[in-house]
């Protein structure tokens, strides 16, 4: 079983994600879409993922949220590249 940070509706959430795809899709949320975000301002890679969600819980794609959770919390999404 793998579980994996998930961030939705601004609260993180850990789901469980046990086929490759799903994990790499939720990296990449975390790694190109918010990052990017993150770093740049730019919100288009967040748009892919809006209407979309896993297990229910839609993908956060609010940049005021997404910048909310960010400010204010220690995760580090380089943490789901760790072996």
């Amino acid at each position: 079983m793998s579980w994996m940070p998930f961030l939705s509706r601004g609260k993180l959430y850990q789901v469980e994600a046990n086929d490759p795809e799903t994990k790499r899709l939720i990296a990449r949320y975390w790694g190109d879409a918010v990052s990017h975000f993150i770093h740049t301002g730019d919100t288009s890679r967040l748009d892919p993922y809006r209407d979309r969600s896993y297990l229910g819980y839609p993908f956060e794609t609010d940049p005021e949220v997404v910048e909310d959770f960010w400010l204010s919390t220690d995760f580090d999404f380089q943490e789901l590249y760790e072996p």
